[in-house]
């Protein structure tokens, strides 16, 4: 009896899980009838079956419920990583286009600037006049009532400063050499590889129209660029921090050698040597 019931609960898995032949089938549940032992046996393994089936088919509901759920968030980083990368793309394209538009403006050796600059309650006018070796520039400041106006004349033998305001003019050939209204260009606040990775990771570029002009508005550390999309110069600047604003304007190839004279010291009536 004993090596039958060692048989039988041999055959147990074999026969909750129906694989047994009709005869085997036949022969443990004859020796269930007669022995209370192996029936507890097949009770108790059967319940265990049931549970360990249980616990797998939750195992393989809840990994099928994370694998979509980890198949959806690799497809929105997916997406996320797709759209950086465009906007990384397009931002590249705009530096790039941008800096190699006012390459060629600052080779150019005959060009007019005129800048206007706001700065809490000053107001500042630059022109500068460039043709070849010679340039001119003035720099005309109003403080409330208070106005000044710099003159700086530079060519390849000699430079001239001249300072009028309060009733005085004072007339050097040293001075001045802060006066200066060239071509503004990108790459003036693009010079390393670093100051190109911070316009490329940390700036917002959109297009705007601006008095009727394309522009790409460059925003970064709170200041503002306006930059003509079809010359690449810059045409407005504001820097919200120090509340200041510059309006620019050029022209090329339209400076006559009148526009770019030495001034005649003649003309004015007070000087100080």
């Amino acid at each position: 009896m004993k090596n039958e019931c060692k048989i039988v609960q041999d055959l147990l898995p074999s026969y909750i899980e129906n694989i047994n032949s009709a005869e085997t089938n036949e022969f443990i549940e004859e020796h269930f009838s007669n022995c209370e032992e192996c029936r507890k046996k097949y009770r108790l393994m059967n319940e265990n079956l049931r549970i360990e089936s249980k616990v797998t088919k939750d195992e393989v509901k809840y990994m099928k419920k994370f694998n979509n759920r980890f198949k959806i968030l690799l497809t929105v980083l997916m997406i996320i990583a797709i759209i950086f990368v465009i906007i990384i793309s397009r931002k590249a394209i705009i530096l790039n286009y941008l800096m190699e538009k006012t390459e060629k403006a600052q080779n150019m050796n005959n060009y007019y600037v005129n800048c206007l600059v706001y700065e809490k309650d000053k107001v500042l006018r630059m022109k500068g006049y460039k043709k070849e070796e010679a340039s001119l520039s003035t720099l005309e400041m109003n403080y409330g009532k208070e106005y000044k106006k710099y003159t700086f004349y530079t060519n390849q033998k000699e430079k001239l400063y001249i300072e009028e305001g309060k009733g005085r003019v004072k007339v050097d050939s040293n001075e001045g050499t802060g006066i200066y209204t060239g071509i503004y260009s990108l790459k003036g606040d693009i010079l390393t590889s670093m100051d190109y990775l911070r316009y490329l990771f940390f700036s917002h570029i959109s297009t705007v129209n601006l008095e009727g002009k394309k522009c790409y508005l460059i925003k970064i550390d709170n200041r503002e660029l306006f930059m003509d999309a079809e010359t690449g110069m810059r045409v407005k600047f504001i820097d919200n921090n120090l509340n200041l604003t510059i309006d620019e304007s050029y022209e090329f190839g339209t400076v006559s050698n009148e526009l770019v004279q030495k001034p005649d010291l003649e003309a004015y009536s007070v000087k100080e040597e």
